[in-house]
């Protein structure tokens, strides 16, 4: 049976995606509906990718924004 993932996920990338979302993670307060997920940057891509997607998986909120593109190889 497949799961239901209720939860919309951005995947943040471009230039300086890491950085970007250390910031809107720093920026988010206590009760926020937007969690921001930082995968291990030494995992490869896609396991950062499946990393982000576990973490949406198991999120009880609207939004999930990460840096981990699935594409970057």
């Amino acid at each position: 049976m497949q799961r239901r993932v209720a939860t919309t996920v951005l995947a943040l990338v471009g230039a300086r995606p890491g950085e970007e979302l250390r910031a809107l993670a720093a920026s988010l307060g206590q009760g926020a509906n937007v969690r921001a997920v930082l995968p291990d940057t030494d995992l490869p891509p896609i396991d950062r990718a499946l990393a982000a997607w576990g973490e949406a998986v198991r999120a009880h909120i609207p939004y999930v924004v990460h840096d981990a593109d699935p594409l970057a190889d």
